[in-house]
């Protein structure tokens, strides 16, 4: 049987105490002649004083006694209400907006009466709310699974009902993240399931840059559901100018044709295009037949030189992240960088120097170059002595061939460009980077994007960050891998944007040239009209110290319409912030200025607005996946005409019963008032019997 009391100290110590104890009750009372009381009185104050004196000698042992505690937990039911705009974008929005909210609501109300109640709206992100107003732009229905699993660990969580038209269009398949939950899951199926006839722009390919004079390619993909025999015609406009049309028939009522359109690239600056869809009499849906992009007509583009010492996955994820907007080129040997080497904006090193290459070749390239831009990638090939001699940004000691796994963790106090403002979540997401079991020592002043994040311990180690080699601007990614990175991003958003607008900003900062000015902004290249719009500032006095005291304005203006936007940025201590809210589409211009003392301070730049119709791509319900989870998970399949149905299984369900939980903690025995009780009763009583007998 185990005894419920732990002390903080060593157990044997109790014996000295009751010696010391003993020893005290002897002196005072056997020793001492004086005291009028018969033996059987001195024995009991005796025992009475031991007790007080060993009492508060345990208690300097730090006791603690182990308690158990019965806690009652009634079953929660997890309403999780999808708010995404393809819900109201059919028929029947008029009855979602409207009657419908209501009878949501007393559908909360009743089934709170014999629960608790939690609910939750999904789509692009989780939020703890009951009310859906039906705008995002995504729905990540996995999410809901995912985010279910962590909050609801060790909870009594007796179902979850899932009301959802079943589109989604985000994360990964809701079937695989329902596969292995342990929650029973009620669906009850929103939205219209009939096929109506509907054209859509399904997807555009393009390069998001391309040089003035060149031809450059539109790859359209346009979907017909419904709409077979009918005549489709597409064209392809540029600022307002139709330079393309095609037609075809589809020969199926769920029909898919890719199209190519060529455009010319006459001017530079940024072409507002748009692939229309003529409308079909009977179609409703419209929204999706048109679409807009952007795409940058420069002068040239910027050349980039990647020696590796092997084909790598990494390679292909910064070609297809970086292909559309720079001239890359590959090599798998120093040889390149001989005498005849082209002139090119930035370097990039994977995993070199290496032990087999001639590192003389890339020592005497980079010294004839000593303001070339360089990004080293260090990996498992990298001849980390080679590395410490070519540069002088970083130095890295490793006393083994022993690899790590790590992974990133987001400095918040990086300013050199504006992140993405979800980047620490994603990269929770994301996979490790391999790296060598070294010690990086940093030989300047560096800015570190990622810190190293070992076994879910946050540390102080750069992962990823830049700094200056001398005239050199540098960058450094400590590790391989990045291509999982960019797979991963895929798998959760069903999109490359997010590692791809990283990688980007990377070079980007990289190749540019230090700002040495007061005032900087920093504003992401491209926004989503469902997101909104936000931009960080930095303000520095001439002493270069961050201040954020003088008032800063922003004007942005829509080179499309002419539309301004006046702002006033939020001081944020230590920088500035401005959430300009979600804007229409288009390029956009700023200018954010402000005084400090004589002198006005201004920075410019522009950004893009894209449109996202993702949501109206797809219109059509699909109830066999909402089926399926119920299935998947010991739920029901509802209906909105069957919610009282609902209501009553709810309530009727024999396995929605409260959960006893046992939990054990200790507490310090000095903590009981009991004990403190006890010891002034033996005081008082020891008093007590000196006084009635004639003591004190």
């Amino acid at each position: 049987m185990n005894f419920p009391v732990f002390l903080e100290y060593p157990g044997w110590l109790i014996i000295p105490i009751l010696i010391t104890a003993a020893a005290i009750a002897a002196l005072l009372y056997w020793r001492n002649k004086t005291l009028p009381y018969p033996k059987w009185l001195k024995a009991l104050l005796a025992v009475l004083r031991l007790l007080v004196i060993f009492v508060l000698g345990l208690l300097l042992l730090k006791p603690y006694l182990l308690q158990r505690v019965k806690n009652v937990e009634s079953p929660v039911i997890v309403l999780a209400h999808d708010n995404s705009a393809s819900i109201v974008s059919a028929n029947d929005s008029g009855y979602y907006r409207n009657a419908y909210l209501d009878k949501l609501d007393s559908v909360y109300k009743q089934i709170s009466r014999d629960f608790i109640v939690d609910t939750l709206l999904f789509g692009q992100a989780i939020s703890q709310a009951s009310a859906p107003r039906f705008n995002e732009n995504r729905t990540n229905i996995a999410a809901v699974f995912s985010h279910l699993r962590k909050s609801y660990f060790r909870r009594n969580l007796g179902a979850v009902v899932l009301f959802s038209d079943g589109i989604y269009n985000a994360g990964f398949q809701p079937e695989l993240a329902a596969a292995d939950f342990p929650f029973k899951t009620h669906t009850l199926a929103l939205g219209d399931t009939l096929m109506h006839p509907d054209l859509a722009v399904f997807d555009i390919r393009f390069n998001r840059q391309v040089i003035k004079g060149s031809l450059f390619p539109v790859e359209l993909t346009i979907r017909a559901y419904n709409a077979m025999r009918k005549n489709v015609v597409v064209s392809l406009w540029m600022d307002d100018e139709k330079i393309g049309e095609q037609n075809f028939i589809p020969g199926s009522n769920r029909y898919s044709r890719t199209l190519n359109f060529q455009a010319q690239a006459d001017e530079a600056g940024f072409k507002n295009m748009e692939v229309r869809i003529e409308q079909l009499d009977e179609e409703y849906n419209t929204t999706n037949n048109i679409k807009q992009f952007f795409v940058e007509v420069i002068e040239k583009k910027q050349s980039i030189l990647v020696i590796a010492k092997a084909p790598h996955p990494d390679l292909g994820a910064i070609q297809a992240a970086l292909g559309d907007q720079y001239q890359l080129e590959f090599n798998y040997t120093t040889t390149k960088l001989n005498g005849d080497a082209g002139v090119y904006d930035l370097l990039v090193l994977h995993q070199m120097p290496n032990a087999t290459d001639n590192h003389r070749l890339l020592q005497n390239f980079l010294s004839e170059r000593p303001q070339m831009p360089v990004l080293w990638i260090i990996g498992q090939h990298t001849n980390l002595s080679l590395f410490n001699e070519l540069q002088q940004l970083a130095k890295i000691f490793t006393s083994s061939n022993d690899w790590i796994q790590v992974n990133a963790g987001f400095n918040q106090n990086f300013t050199a460009f504006n992140a993405d403002a979800q980047m620490a979540e994603q990269l929770s997401q994301w996979p490790p980077l391999n790296l060598p079991y070294a010690e990086l020592e940093l030989m300047s002043q560096a800015e570190i994007l990622f810190f190293q994040r070992i076994r879910g311990v946050d540390t102080n180690r750069p992962l990823v960050f830049f700094g200056r080699d001398g005239d050199r601007k540098s960058g450094l990614i400590f590790g391989t891998g990045v291509w999982g990175w960019r797979m991963q991003d895929y798998r959760h958003y069903q999109t490359h944007n997010h590692f791809d607008n990283l990688l980007q900003q990377i070079i980007r900062y990289v190749v540019i040239q230090n700002d040495n000015s007061l005032l900087k902004v920093f504003a992401e290249a491209t926004y989503t009209s469902g997101s909104p719009v936000l931009i960080k500032a930095e303000l520095r006095n001439k002493s270069g110290e961050l201040i954020h005291d003088i008032p800063l304005e922003a004007q942005l203006i829509n080179e499309q319409n002419g539309r301004t936007y006046a702002f006033e940025l939020m001081q944020d201590p230590p920088f500035y912030t401005l959430n300009a809210g979600h804007l229409s589409e288009g390029v956009y211009t700023f200018t954010v200025s402000g005084v400090l003392g004589d002198e006005k301070l201004e920075a410019r730049g522009r950004f893009i607005v894209e449109s996202t119709s993702i949501e109206s791509s797809t219109l059509v319900a699909n109830w066999n996946l909402l089926q399926h989870i119920a299935e998947q998970t010991g739920g029901n399949f509802y209906t909105v005409s069957e919610m009282d149905q609902l209501i009553n299984d709810l309530a009727s369900d024999e396995s929605l019963v409260s959960v006893a939980r046992y939990e054990n903690f200790f507490d310090a025995l000095i903590n009981f008032r009991l004990l403190f009780g006890l010891l002034v009763a033996l005081l008082a009583a020891e008093w007590f019997l000196r006084k009635f007998y004639g003591s004190y």
